[in-house]
């Protein structure tokens, strides 16, 4: 009997320990955004992990801003999760934090999702711009809309 349950002690702490490592590991991106119309203002490029949040571009898992630059600019993030994530990118030109749209809702500044996905009538969805970060590394680009 001890036996048996030593074994079945093994076996659970095994288990617990795959999946923490497999939890625990994260992965590398770069991200080159492209079509930058001026440098003007700032970029901001956010990651998120589940459709709600990318639709209504709120609690990012991971955001970086940085100053604009006519062309392209380039950003790294770190330690992102080997899960589906998408990627939504604005350039705030005027600097207010958020981007500016018309009196229909369309953009006024440049924006670029992951996938480059367009939207149909609308934002592009998160199915649409997701991928899955299944390697240590990975670079993308992203061309703006603008």
């Amino acid at each position: 009997m001890t036996y048996k349950v030593s074994r079945f002690y093994v076996l659970v702490a095994l288990v617990c320990a795959s999946v923490f490592v497999a939890s625990a590991h994260a992965a590398d991106l770069t991200v080159t955004l492209t079509n930058i119309e001026s440098d003007k203002g700032q970029v901001v490029i956010s990651v998120f992990d589940t459709k709600k949040t990318f639709k209504d571009k709120s609690d990012p898992i991971a955001s970086i801003t940085i100053p604009a630059s006519q062309g392209h600019v380039l950003v790294s993030f770190t330690d992102l999760p080997t899960t589906p994530i998408a990627l939504a990118a604005f350039h705030d030109a005027n600097t207010n934090n958020k981007m500016d749209t018309n009196f229909l809702g369309a953009p006024k500044e440049g924006f670029a999702v992951s996938n480059n996905a367009k939207g149909r009538f609308g934002p592009p969805t998160y199915e649409d711009a997701r991928f899955t970060m299944s390697d240590d590394t990975l670079a993308i680009e992203m061309a703006m809309q603008n």
